[in-house]
């Protein structure tokens, strides 16, 4: 019931997080009645896509159809991400019963019960989808299964463009192959960057839009992905690190776990009790290896929350190969204990805390419903159905905010938006047209007249941001004064003008 709640309660609200939702929605939608692949998006104006659209996402959009196709755009990217959250958490279960059958299920509860990490699962987009080959390709690496890192690399990779995850993924295999070669027979190494790079390979020859999707990737993957540079551009928020309080919420527990086992294990060799551990170094490597991705994961999500996704389930992954560790303590433990009441008390106020522990500490959060949605098509389709009236199909609109592109598209699509999805495409695309959006909305236009007949502009719409209201907005008031305005529509957090 808890895995249900906590995959369905964000998909109560009205709308969705971020727009790329419904980006991804309106793709799904559009290969549905063209029965076929997308070829042409031309909602964001300066962008490449205007010229020719590449799917970066086909993969991921080929499993949105049939939600999208029975429930229609909204209904079926939230039912799409709670189911994906559902099966990513099984998938971990899975993965987690592979190291430790008799501790999976706890550690499964604790990974549901992390708010951030489930928070990533439920957005209705890739991140669940990419959990669940995730960890099928750690293990791939870990059991030295070449064909089937191949296989997986190329499912990845067509899906999502987030794949060089999985490159970092083959790297902390190799390095933990070569540091445990004294202990174990030597291993070829060359099939897992051969199977590896050849699945990557593969998703981008046997892809529809080959051969423009490479210098695609080029943009989408290094340039925004790897090289982002987030202080000259200002892109979305889950590029940005937490606050403290959300990221010690999201790690405490599985940090907790984690570290008492390690100390358990110092404390038992420091105090000579080694039969109370059990090291045995046929698992040396795959705990080498989860102790790797577990350090890399911690450091790029103190960086980024994006990374909230994978850095739960590498702590967990870690837990469950450590915990054999300490099996002989805790077995030693619980017979010493046993032996009178207080003891057995002892265990079953233990377990209860273990159990109901982090359920407590969590509790609001499960039974909150979140409310940042912001990006919703209903509020904002009365605004631009009444530029629509007023003004041509096809015709430009400015929008003080860059996230609105896709939620515009799908409320209005007889009209054309500047950009979406993330601003390091308008930046590549045109700088200068950029850095003219950017001077309009920071209030700095010397000319602001001439600035919007720059961008092609011939509407406009203001949205509110944070707890400034649209009509109260210092833009709002400059393209009042402009003589060639016309405001059509006010709301409390939308205000729209045609420009004669």
């Amino acid at each position: 019931m808890t895995l249900l709640w906590s995959a369905l309660a964000p998909q109560f609200n009205a709308g969705f997080p971020d727009a790329d939702s419904y980006y991804h929605g309106q793709i799904a939608q559009m290969m549905i009645n063209q029965r076929g692949f997308v070829h042409d998006y031309p909602w964001l104006t300066f962008m490449s896509w205007h010229d020719q659209f590449i799917d970066g996402h086909l993969g991921y959009h080929i499993w949105l159809i049939p939600f999208v196709g029975l429930w229609g755009l909204t209904l079926g990217m939230k039912i799409s991400a709670a189911a994906g959250a559902i099966l990513a958490i099984g998938v971990l279960y899975w993965g987690l019963r592979r190291l430790n059958p008799a501790w999976a299920l706890w550690l499964t509860w604790l990974a549901i019960l992390t708010n951030q990490f489930m928070f990533r699962l439920s957005l209705p987009r890739a991140p669940a989808v990419a959990i669940c080959l995730l960890i099928p390709f750690i293990f791939a690496v870990v059991e030295r299964r070449w064909r089937l890192v191949g296989l997986l690399s190329f499912i990845f990779a067509f899906a999502y463009h987030s794949w060089p995850v999985l490159s970092v993924v083959v790297v902390i295999g190799l390095i933990s192959e070569l540091l445990t070669r004294r202990h174990q027979p030597r291993v070829n190494l060359w099939p897992l960057l051969g199977w590896h790079a050849l699945g990557i390979t593969a998703s981008y020859l046997i892809n529809p839009y080959f051969p423009i999707n490479i210098r695609f990737a080029w943009l989408d993957i290094f340039q925004i992905g790897l090289l982002n540079d987030r202080q000259a551009i200002r892109v979305g928020g889950e590029w940005y690190p937490t606050n403290d309080q959300a990221f010690v919420q999201a790690v405490i527990w599985p940090t907790l776990l984690i570290a008492t086992v390690c100390l358990v294990i110092v404390l038992a060799r420091r105090f000579k009790q080694r039969q109370l551990i059990e090291i045995t170094s046929s698992q040396q490597r795959p705990r080498l290896f989860f102790g790797l991705l577990t350090t890399l994961f911690f450091v790029l999500a103190a960086g980024s929350q994006r990374y909230f996704e994978y850095l739960i389930p590498s702590i967990l992954l870690l837990t469950a190969a450590l915990l054999p560790i300490i099996k002989p303590f805790i077995t030693r433990l619980r017979l010493e204990l046993g032996r009178d009441a207080m003891g057995r008390f002892v265990i079953g106020l233990t377990c209860l805390a273990l159990i109901f522990g982090p359920l407590a500490t969590n509790l609001r959060d499960l039974t909150e419903l979140r409310t940042t949605n912001d990006q919703n098509a209903v509020v904002v389709q009365p605004g631009l159905n009444a530029l629509a009236k007023q003004i041509a199909p096809g015709s430009v609109v400015f929008h003080n905010r860059w996230d609105d592109g896709p939620t515009f598209a799908v409320a209005e699509p007889r009209l054309r938006y500047l950009i979406g999805l993330d601003p390091t495409f308008f930046a590549a695309y045109d700088r200068t047209a950029f850095e003219t959006w950017r001077r309009i909305c920071q209030n700095k236009s010397v000319n602001l007249a001439t600035d919007l007949r720059s961008l092609g502009a011939q509407g406009v719409v203001i949205r509110s941001i944070g707890r400034e209201q649209a009509e109260t907005m210092p833009l709002t008031t400059h393209i009042s004064a402009l003589p060639n305005s016309e405001r059509v529509y006010t709301s409390t957090n939308l205000v729209a003008f045609i420009l004669h």
